[in-house]
């Protein structure tokens, strides 16, 4: 802070009034009453004590620009111009985001009814070599029961009608001779 504005703050009194938001809003500093170098800086709310109570409870949120100013993270106050800005961008991200939604809603959906039918969406070629190929795999399988896995191929693991799995015991390494 400038020496010729610690000076103006002196004069004017304890508050020095530095902005307010979109929201009414007003933001002070003031004068530290310890020896610490940076001002303290607060918020007075808009409206009565239940607004208030919202921004507390969470329901409501300070703009981002002017927390971080109360925080000593940002030197400056944020400028009401600033604030529109932000506003019109946050505006803009939610169309956006709407937008790529609706599109990812619409490509599931195609491709939801693409899986299910899938010889509607394939080229004449393909559509006969993808039914050749379901009717070989279904003449292949009748003939052939599905193999279960055997203890063996499960290595320590039980068999799989159980969820216990098998004991394992390690064996002692020998050397050959």
């Amino acid at each position: 802070m400038s020496f010729l504005r610690r000076i103006v703050q002196r004069l004017r009194g304890p508050n020095f009034f530095v902005g307010r938001d979109l929201e009414g809003n007003h933001y002070y500093e003031h004068p530290s009453l310890l020896d610490d170098p940076r001002p303290r800086r607060s918020v007075k709310y808009s409206g009565n004590s239940d607004d208030m109570h919202r921004y507390i409870g969470g329901s409501k949120r300070l703009a981002v620009q002017w927390s971080s100013w109360l925080t000593h993270t940002r030197p400056d106050a944020p400028s009401l111009e600033e604030l529109q800005a932000d506003l019109i961008r946050q505006e803009r991200v939610r169309r956006n985001v709407a937008l790529l939604e609706a599109r990812d809603r619409e490509e599931d959906r195609l491709r939801l009814a693409a899986s299910s039918t899938p010889s509607a969406s394939m080229s004449p070629p393909a559509r006969q070599v993808a039914e050749n190929t379901q009717v070989s795999q279904t003449a292949d399988s009748a003939d052939v029961p599905p193999a279960k896995p055997t203890p063996k191929s499960l290595g320590n693991w039980a068999a799989p009608d159980s969820d216990e799995p098998e004991a394992w015991t390690p064996h002692t390494a020998t050397r050959g001779q």
